[in-house]
């Protein structure tokens, strides 16, 4: 019978990891409300678009530039450390916005807040499978998956609140808050009997050693075909991804003639649809193919996406953003769990590092291409063709996995 008592042992028998997700719920809030803030506070300075685009493209560059240089320091020294530090660092950095009403200060720091950050994704994602054992490592990832939706549909909400009815100044204080307490309870309550790092180079001895760290994961990934088969459909995915998600208000907005209220009640749609399938995705789906399940999600996107092209009246994309979303809990689930569930856990941090790079660097391509092949065939073309694309991509995964021979 379907249930939710799988969860019980992460959440009541696995206190750290119950604390872990804890600190992760309270930073992600903070960090999205600071990132809505953030936004708001460069377009209420330079009141232009351009600043409002320049200040995105200097956050992604970090994660474009150097985020695979990240690896080798997660695999080698103690993810828990790791993830205190920059928690800690964060917390004080995010403190300089709440005066600051400088551009160019608001460049230079987010530069350095998003170098900071290029560590928490991969030692987060290499912390799991220490923390849970393989059996329960696709419940966890729904859990956080879940969590993470959670908090696109609160954060954003309080922002706003908060903007309009305190100043966003105590935005900014509050997410430092969320990130010392998340370091807190990290420090505190988050405590394993092993942390597995890699012991067969001395990282910091020089710069040789920390290179040959970064080509052994470059190397690594290149030969083991579960590590190729992921990574080499999700660049192709970003590189669709990037444009179908960009465009998706303009859509409703300009094609559908929908509003900015119906946009948002899409959206919230969307992601409770990924909380429920993650939980679903979680419960029945432990010793499911991963990568079976990541082609039959990325073959279902396409054909949705493709639908779009006939769709005519914006009641018909609350359903379609439903569907949506419980194909995206499917997707992120699959990708983390097969690549934690499947590879050396020496290697995890480069892996994911290797990851964030080329996930960022393929969506940034993505929103380009989106804009030029949306000027010249329209919205609905451009999704039928991203639609296909994902197909052809979903064909391919397919295909790869018979001849890799991968389950």
């Amino acid at each position: 019978m379907f249930g939710f008592k799988n969860y019980y042992f992460l959440l009541i028998k696995n206190r750290p990891f119950l604390f872990f997700l804890i600190a992760f719920f309270v930073s992600n809030i903070g960090s999205g409300m600071s990132s809505m803030a953030k936004g708001y506070l460069v377009y209420e300075i330079s009141g232009t678009y351009l600043s409002y685009s320049i200040y995105f493209f200097i956050s992604y560059l970090p994660m474009i530039l150097f985020a695979f240089m990240a690896g080798p320091m997660v695999d080698r020294y103690q993810k828990r450390k790791i993830l205190i530090l920059q928690q800690f660092f964060s917390a004080i950095l995010i403190l300089f916005y709440v005066h600051l009403r400088n551009l160019k200060g608001i460049y230079l720091l987010s530069f350095i807040q998003s170098f900071i950050s290029i560590f928490y994704f991969p030692a987060y994602a290499a912390f799991i499978p220490i923390l849970c054992d393989k059996n329960h490592i696709t419940r966890a990832n729904s859990l956080e998956n879940a969590i993470s939706n959670v908090v696109e549909v609160i954060s954003p909400a309080l922002a706003g609140f908060l903007i309009s009815i305190i100043g966003i100044k105590y935005v900014f204080a509050f997410d430092s808050l969320t990130y010392f307490l998340a370091a807190y309870l990290i420090w505190r309550f988050v405590r394993v009997r092993r942390d597995i790092y890699t012991k067969v180079q001395n990282v910091g001895s020089s710069f040789k050693n920390y290179w040959n760290s970064i080509k052994s994961g470059f190397i690594f990934s290149a030969k083991n075909e579960t590590v190729r088969f992921f990574l080499l459909l999700e660049f192709l995915i970003s590189l669709v991804g990037g444009m179908i998600n960009i465009y998706l208000m303009y859509f409703v907005l300009d094609v559908l003639k929908g509003s900015v209220r119906e946009f948002g009640i899409m959206s919230s749609i969307s992601a409770l649809s990924t909380i429920v399938g993650s939980l679903i995705v979680g419960n029945i789906a432990e010793n499911l193919s991963k990568p079976t399940m990541y082609s039959v999600s990325i073959l279902f996107l396409g054909i949705t996406f493709s639908f779009f092209y006939f769709i005519d009246h914006v009641y018909l994309m609350y359903p379609v953003f439903f569907v949506i979303g419980f194909l995206n809990s499917i997707l992120q689930i699959s990708f983390m769990s097969g690549i934690q569930k499947r590879i050396d856990e020496r290697y995890h941090g480069r892996i994911f590092s290797l990851y964030t790079s080329l996930n960022t660097l393929s969506s940034s391509f993505s929103f380009i291409i989106g804009g030029i092949i949306s000027e010249k065939i329209g919205l609905r073309s451009m999704y039928l063709f991203s639609g296909l694309a994902l197909v052809i991509i979903a064909i391919l995964g397919f295909s790869y996995k018979k001849e890799i021979k991968i389950t």
